[in-house]
């Protein structure tokens, strides 16, 4: 499995819901197990559906989503976080 940050960065900001964000950012990733874990925070979009447009857009890249999870942090930000097994772009 391969991921890197700018694989990552592009794969989230290729989605529609971050280009129509007021801001968004890359936490990361790391291996979690089989999987590989990926974290970022947005705001100005989506915040009523707790970031639920980003899922489906994700998915709609072919990915399988586990593990998602989603919060409104102390600063304002939202912050998900996600586990995926699969590699993009899929083969």
């Amino acid at each position: 499995m391969k991921f890197s940050l700018a694989t990552i960065t592009a794969l989230v900001a290729a989605s529609a819901p971050a280009a129509m964000a007021d801001g968004w950012e890359c936490n990361g990733s790391w291996g979690d197990g089989g999987l590989k874990r990926l974290s970022f925070k947005f705001q100005g979009y989506c915040e009523n559906r707790y970031g639920q447009c980003f899922l489906a857009a994700i998915r709609g890249k072919g990915l399988t989503v586990h593990n998602w999870q989603c919060w409104k942090r102390d600063d304002g930000w939202w912050q998900a976080d996600l586990s995926t097994t699969m590699q993009y772009p899929p083969a």
